[in-house]
């Protein structure tokens, strides 16, 4: 049986929905040679002085943001030695071309402290007229890197509770439902 209610649902972890973290993350571009576990993760990033740093990347597909939403991705971060982590926000709307579609992005860089548990937050909305005039839905594929510039070995550095939100204002929550369709100020429980 299926209920539907009007509600908020205001928060959904990638693991409920797609199974585990490894469903939606890859190392496309990233530098990258594998990562580990369910619910908290070893990430290995290899050296680099690419600005954007080494990590893992959303594939395109898995976080669809409506028009007139804005999306949060959060996660816990840890490694042995202060770093900082890069975030690249990428995102696609049908054929238009380009990867920057969106408007209001968050912070894209955080200093993360040795053997500490940081939260990275970052985000942005789909509200930008002039590079979707269309008004159609973006795809996220945001990149994450680790900066590994100054260092001269891979490190490896661990990523626990990740996250995603879509949300319209304070009172309107979008999300994706454990069917991975999108809801929209609708809770769903299947």
């Amino acid at each position: 049986m299926s209920i539907t209610k009007t509600g908020l649902w205001t928060s959904s972890n990638f693991q409920e929905n797609y199974g585990n973290w490894t469903a939606i993350t890859s190392f496309n571009n990233y530098n990258s040679g594998s990562y580990s576990g369910l619910g908290t993760f070893t990430i290995n990033s290899a050296v680099t002085s690419s600005s954007w740093g080494s990590g893992v990347n959303i594939p395109t597909g898995p976080i669809v943001v409506p028009y007139g939403y804005s999306y949060r991705i959060t996660f816990d971060a840890n490694i042995s030695s202060a770093h900082t982590i890069t975030i690249d926000i990428n995102n696609t709307c049908g054929s238009v071309s380009g990867n920057d579609h969106d408007t209001g992005r968050t912070a894209t860089s955080f200093s993360i402290p040795a053997n500490t548990w940081t939260t990275v937050t970052w985000g942005s909305s789909n509200l930008n007229t002039s590079q979707n005039p269309d008004q159609l839905d973006i795809v996220v594929y945001d990149g994450i890197g680790l900066n590994t510039a100054n260092d001269s070995a891979t490190i490896s550095w661990t990523m626990r509770n990740p996250k995603f939100i879509i949300y319209k204002d304070e009172l309107t929550v979008a999300s994706i439902g454990k069917d991975g369709t999108t809801h929209s100020n609708i809770f769903y429980e299947l």
